[in-house]
């Protein structure tokens, strides 16, 4: 009945044996305080929905489109919109919401009730949604939000517009006075060089100083071509023969001895031997002249004449040279041609530079004034109606629903705040006077183990098997047992014990004198072991702490849990390592010596100072 839970983790080398807190308590507290924690909840369901429904705020959001259509182009649209948008909420329109509105909020309310958004980065839509405890306040409110910044912003756009209007005037005046100046000049520069259009002069001196000078560039290339084609020729007729071979007779002697040789060699084998000195040297000859090269031939008369390739080179050479002088004479009259057609065309080019300068700033003049003129009659046409840049592209209508509302969470928030307010109160039930229950927390906080647990004497039938769990590891131990109820009122449940374990533990002793501690502490520190008996839910953490300070020794001491409640007593009954408790086991013949357990007396023993109140 009281083994350990399956599958706990032995605390054997632990410094602190158990728990601190067992689980196992508190959730059997709280199942024997069920009922409470769910009336709790159930009495918490209607009170939430009452106050859910009268007290929980709601807010309603209606949302009006717009659309931004800048009119000029920026490099920075992102930043721009980014500005517009923080420009909704800015303290002048909020107080002309609050003035058209006759709200009663301050401006930072107001405006705590107003959002702005951008759709996407990619679009220029932006979005004005306003919040109202009703879905018809929200509509007004946001629609009366959109038509205060859009007035505010048709009012900026005019007040802009005016600036920019009444400085163009005056800059439409002052180019007036630049452009009639720049026509004064020009007209000046040509009547001072009596030239109506410099450019046409230019451009018809120009055209003839291109067809000067196609022609100088013929004649110039004419002329390196017959220059180049003399010296080719002049180089040709250096290098070529006045006379030459005509015709030369050429003849192969060497094969014609070859063939003699062969002849010879042929006709010498047919009478006389190989190994014959002369066929040998035939043999020899033959094999030499071999060799030479079949190409050899050998000059026997040559026929010398005029070279015909000469006189025609000397005859070009002589009409190339005719005709280069020419070419060259040619060029050079073409050239002075050119160069004072040349000298032409600069001067007019020089003055038109001039022209140019002065007629460019009576065209810039034009080009500005007439630019500032379109503006003018735009930003007129803007003042007598300005644009707010923004289109409505959705008005804000009374939402249906709510787009925030906290009556759902307050309705769920009360059961569950009087659920855990009841676990609270329940835990501070079970907890109250931090009195320890299960053996787990008595052997924590006392540090040391837990030897036996039981339900007796509460059920009296338990004792037989306290007994029986004792007796088992305590029958053989060495030395004397000291035996102490930490509550004095439970000295009779102690003798009761002492005499059910006298039989197999004889040298087990009560000592029942708690009000004299340094006798408790003599006899403790005389024992052998002490074992005290605790009765669960009747002490408080702080007087285990103690208990090794009361005793006055640090090892050797044991505990025995009594009165555990039927829940509690399935939990483990042994906590933490008894082996050094109860120390070896006797030896089998000391079990067998009539005189087992007899223990020696260190101090005197009288009347007034007892071992368990007998001798």
């Amino acid at each position: 009945m009281f083994a350990p839970v399956e599958g706990e983790v032995p605390e054997a080398g632990l410094e602190r044996p158990g728990l601190p807190l067992e689980p196992v308590r508190l959730a059997w507290a709280l199942r024997r305080r069920s009922r409470l924690i769910a009336l709790a909840v159930v009495l918490a369901i209607p009170v939430g929905l009452v106050a859910a429904f009268f007290l929980a705020p709601r807010e309603f959001v209606a949302q009006s489109v717009l659309v931004w259509e800048p009119v000029a182009r920026s490099s920075t649209p992102a930043r721009d919109l980014q500005t517009l948008t923080s420009s909704v909420k800015l303290p002048g329109n909020v107080a002309q919401v609050r003035e058209r509105l006759k709200l009663s909020s301050s401006l930072e309310d107001v405006g705590a009730r107003i959002r702005v958004g951008v759709v996407s980065n990619e679009s220029n839509v932006l979005t004005i949604s306003g919040t109202g405890t009703s879905s018809e306040e929200a509509a007004r409110f946001t629609q009366a939000v959109t038509d205060v910044f859009l007035d505010a912003r048709v009012r900026i756009a005019r007040t802009r517009m005016e600036e920019q209007l009444k400085g163009l005037k005056e800059e439409v005046e002052q180019m007036h006075k630049q452009l009639t100046s720049a026509r004064e000049r020009y007209d000046g520069f040509r009547a001072q060089h009596h030239v109506v259009d410099f450019t046409l002069d230019r451009k018809t001196a120009i055209e003839q100083l291109a067809l000067l000078r196609s022609e100088v560039h013929k004649s110039r290339v004419e002329a390196d071509s017959n220059s180049k084609k003399a010296n080719l020729l002049r180089s040709a007729v250096q290098k070529a023969p006045a006379q030459l071979v005509l015709t030369e007779n050429q003849v192969q002697a060497d094969r014609q001895k070859l063939a003699e040789l062969s002849a010879q060699l042929t006709a010498r084998r047919a009478s006389l031997s190989q190994e014959h000195p002369e066929v040998r040297g035939l043999q020899a000859s033959v094999e030499a002249l071999e060799r030479t090269p079949a190409d050899a031939y050998t000059v026997t008369g040559r026929q010398v004449g005029a070279n015909p390739e000469f006189l025609v080179l000397q005859e070009q050479f002589t009409r190339a040279s005719i005709d280069g002088e020419a070419a060259q004479q040619k060029w050079q009259s073409y050239a002075k041609l050119e160069e004072s057609l040349n000298e032409r065309v600069l001067q007019l080019t020089a003055l038109e530079g001039e022209a140019n300068l002065l007629l460019a700033d009576v065209h810039l003049a034009e080009e500005r004034l007439g630019k500032l003129k379109a503006e003018q009659a735009e930003l007129e046409a803007g003042v007598r109606q300005p644009s707010s840049e923004l289109r409505v592209l959705n008005s804000p209508v009374p939402p249906p629903f709510p787009a925030n509302s906290s009556r759902r969470k307050v309705a769920l928030a009360f059961p569950l705040f009087a659920g855990l307010l009841a676990v609270l109160f329940v835990v501070g039930q079970e907890l109250r006077g931090l009195r320890l229950r299960t053996p787990s927390e008595i052997a924590f906080w006392a540090k040391a183990p837990v030897l036996a647990s039981s339900s007796w004497p509460q059920a009296p039938e338990e004792l037989r098997n306290l007994t029986l769990e004792l007796a088992s590891r305590g029958e053989q131990a060495q030395g004397m047992t000291l035996l102490l109820p930490l509550d004095p009122a439970r000295g009779a449940s102690a003798a009761e014990l002492v005499e059910a374990l006298r039989a197999r533990m004889p040298s087990l002793r009560l000592w029942d004198e708690a009000d004299r501690v340094q006798a408790l502490r003599r006899a403790a520190r005389e024992s052998a072991r002490v074992v005290v008996l605790v009765e669960a839910g009747a002490h408080a953490a702080l007087e285990f702490t103690g208990l090794r300070r009361l005793l006055g020794r640090e090892d050797g001491i044991g505990l025995v849990v009594l009165g555990l409640g039927p829940e509690l007593a399935l939990l483990r009954d042994r906590v933490g390592d008894d082996s050094d408790f109860w120390g070896p086991p006797l030896s089998h013949a000391e079990a067998l010596s009539p005189v087992r357990g007899v223990v020696k007396e260190s101090y005197p023993i009288d009347s007034e100072q007892r071992l368990g109140g007998r001798r």
